[in-house]
C-alpha cells in the first residue's frame, strides 16, 4: 500500500513540474521522508499526508487512492455521507497505515461490495 500512496504523491507532484526538493520546501518535510514515501520505503503519518496535499493542492484523500488486485480504483470519499459521522472517516485514516495487506483488503473489499450493491439499488440518473 505504501508504494501505491507513493505513486500517487509522485505522479501528482510531477503533474506540478516539481522536484522533491519543491515538494519538500512547500510542505515543510525533509526530501529525505518524500523520497522514501514515493518509493514506499516509509509509512507516514496522516499529518505529513495533510502537508503534502495541501502542498500540491489536492485533497488528502486524493493521496489515499488506490487500486485493489482486481484493478478495481477506490478512493476515501471525499464528502462522507451525512449518515456516518467524520469521525469515522478520520480513525480509518489514522489506522490505515498500520493495517495488515489482508485487513486493507477487508476493508477495500466491504467498501467495494457496499458501493456495488448501492449501485444496483439506486438507478442512475441521466444528464440533461
Amino acid at each position: 500500500m505504501g508504494s501505491m500512496i507513493g505513486k500517487v504523491i509522485r505522479e501528482r507532484r510531477e503533474l506540478r513540474g516539481w522536484t522533491q526538493e519543491q515538494l519538500a520546501h512547500e510542505s515543510g518535510l525533509p526530501q529525505s521522508y518524500i523520497s522514501n514515501l514515493e518509493r514506499g520505503a516509509r509509512r507516514g503519518s496522516i499529518e505529513a499526508f495533510q502537508a503534502i496535499a495541501r502542498a500540491l493542492h489536492i485533497p488528502l484523500a486524493e493521496i489515499f487512492q488506490v487500486t485493489t488486485q482486481q484493478g478495481t480504483e477506490i478512493s476515501v470519499p471525499q464528502d462522507p455521507s451525512p449518515d456516518i459521522p467524520d469521525p469515522l472517516v478520520g480513525e480509518i485514516l489514522d489506522i490505515w497505515p498500520d493495517l495488515t495487506p489482508e485487513d486493507r483488503d477487508a476493508v477495500l473489499a466491504m467498501h467495494h461490495a457496499l458501493l456495488t450493491r448501492y449501485r444496483r439499488k439506486t438507478p442512475k440518473q441521466g444528464i440533461g
